[in-house]
C-alpha cells in the first residue's frame, strides 16, 4: 500500500487533533485509508474526508454538536 507524504502528514494531523482516545474517528480513518489502499483517490479527495473528520471532532470538543 501506498501512502503519500501528504497523506500520513494529514492522518497525523487529525490524530494531533483528536486524540486517540476518538475511537469512531478511528474507525472512520481505517475506512479512509482502505479507501486510499484499493482504490485511486486523489489526495485532495483524502484531504477533503480527513478534514470533514477534523471538523467534526473540533466541533465537539467545543461543545458545538
Amino acid at each position: 500500500a501506498y501512502l503519500s507524504t501528504n497523506s500520513i502528514a494529514i492522518l497525523k494531523f487529525h490524530m494531533e487533533i483528536c486524540g486517540r482516545e476518538e475511537r469512531p474517528d478511528l474507525m472512520n480513518m481505517n475506512m479512509i485509508l482502505r479507501l486510499v489502499r484499493y482504490v485511486d483517490y486523489s489526495i485532495l479527495t483524502v484531504a477533503n474526508r480527513v478534514m470533514v473528520l477534523v471538523t467534526k471532532c473540533i466541533e465537539k470538543k467545543l461543545g458545538l454538536k
